[in-house]
């Protein structure tokens, strides 16, 4: 925190100094290169750019690009392009979530196109032509939903996703799976690690294999801040087992976001960042307790009731990462989803499943010619898309939250780690405590809002 902290204001006067037009300049004459897939819809076409010139000068951040009349584009991806029309920078207040965002995906601009051609062919460098590869197979092969919805699971990139399915998904609690993190790295290493022991594979060579692929899946997913954090935690951790030593899950985290926050110090303000890592520090202050409480209770219904003991698992993963990731949901969106906890022990093992399944029918059809293979997915992921187009549906699906302020953020984490069990004090001490400092947050926050 303190790292991203303190490179935070450098950052921020770099990203003002950079973007040179924060309102709607003239018209102007300007070229780039086409990043990815072309999306048209309702008669606009919509994509993004990098290598952006504006009348002939190269600007510091890529854009998205509008076209709000019809045409067909005669351009692809990686192809070199003339525009001419307005250009808008993001606005934004200093160090909120929309000025992080922009500064990591490096997209602060606005293209409003009148006119636009092709000036020259082009290819994409990796991981982009890897990345328009995939999507050109999905969106090729399967109906816009079932395609933005396998782009999201294995790159987690959720720009072709409609306004529908996105608010489905949001509503059903399920929008993590659609965000690579842990599930899908710590997924993609285990099966790794199964093939290579079953291909009697050494330790340290498994390690350096494992290790050098799920960097190369991480750059895939263009170093979002879930999937990084998951790469550096399974790095971590597959590295004290291949040597015999003891593995430490607050150690991984805080390694992780030092790593990310060194590199990319404004990462402390986005979105993805916060509630990947608030909810994983809450599974490993929480999960234990819970899970301990909650097996007790199953082995005096049932002893060897398996199926209950792995419900409850899931249930106090969910309730684990919620506690810590709540203040920033309600911070950011206001909201909690009310099927989350029902959403998670239903779906989430379902769709791993379906991430294995599309892990191989993707590297497939990258391999070989038979691109129409992927159709399978449509049909694994139906239930999913039955289930998220019913969530939206439902009259009431949204828990409102109150507003919170950020010094009310910091003193509920606080609190929060009070009453973990890294805290060892008696059950009395810690409820008094935890009372006197519930009391005094209070105080201060009241404190703040009249300042």
């Amino acid at each position: 925190m303190l790292v991203g902290f303190s490179a935070m204001t450098i950052s921020g006067a770099m990203y003002d100094s950079k973007v040179r037009y924060v309102e709607r300049s003239p018209i102007v004459e300007m070229t780039a290169t086409v990043s990815g897939l072309i999306t048209v819809e309702d008669g606009g076409t919509e994509f993004y750019v990098h290598d952006l010139y504006v009348d002939g000068e190269k600007m510091d951040f890529d854009a998205s690009v509008h076209v709000y009349f019809e045409f067909e584009p005669d351009f692809n991806a990686g192809d070199v392009i003339y525009m001419r029309g307005y250009v808008q920078g993001t606005a934004h207040e200093k160090f909120d979530g929309f000025y992080a965002n922009a500064l990591a995906n490096r997209r602060a601009y606005h293209l409003y196109i009148s006119k636009i051609s092709k000036l020259a062919e082009g290819k994409l460098s990796f991981p982009r032509n890897i990345q328009h590869r995939i999507k050109s197979i999905f969106y090729g092969n399967m109906d816009a939903d079932s395609a933005s919805i396998c782009t999201a699971l294995l790159l987690g990139d959720k720009f072709g996703m409609s306004d529908e399915l996105s608010s489905g998904v949001a509503a059903s609690g399920l929008s993590h799976v659609l965000a690579v993190s842990g599930l899908h790295i710590s997924t993609l290493s285990t099966v790794l690690y199964f093939i290579l022991r079953k291909l009697k594979v050494k330790p340290w060579a498994s390690l350096i294999v494992v290790t050098t692929l799920t960097f190369l899946y991480t750059a895939l997913c263009s170093f979002t801040a879930s999937a990084l954090r998951a790469f550096v935690m399974s790095f971590v951790f597959t590295f004290a087992s291949s040597f015999g030593k003891k593995r430490d899950n607050i150690s991984a985290l805080s390694f992780a976001a030092i790593l990310i926050l060194t590199f990319r110090p404004t990462a402390l303000l986005e979105v993805g960042f916060l509630l990947s890592f608030s909810s994983m520090l809450g599974i490993f202050l929480f999960h234990k307790s819970l899970n301990d409480a909650g097996q007790k209770v199953i082995c005096k219904i049932s002893p060897k009731h398996k199926f209950g003991k792995r419900i409850v698992s899931l249930v106090c993963v969910t309730l684990s990462a919620t506690i810590m990731s709540c203040p920033f949901v309600a911070y950011f969106f206001g909201q909690l989803p009310l099927l989350q906890l029902v959403s998670n022990i239903i779906f989430v093992p379902f769709i791993m499943i379906c991430y294995i399944a599309l892990l191989v029918v993707t590297l497939f059809s990258l391999v070989t010619t038979a691109a129409p293979v992927v159709y399978v997915m449509r049909i694994l992921l139906f239930p999913f898309e039955q289930y998220v187009g019913w969530a939206a549906g439902l009259t009431r699906n949204m828990l409102s939250l109150p507003a919170i302020s950020v010094p009310a953020i910091a003193l509920y984490l606080m609190l929060a780690i009070f009453f973990s069990r890294f805290i060892l004090l008696p059950r009395k001490d810690k409820l008094r405590g935890g009372l006197i400092g519930a009391a005094s947050a209070v105080a201060i926050c009241a404190v703040f809002a009249l300042v």
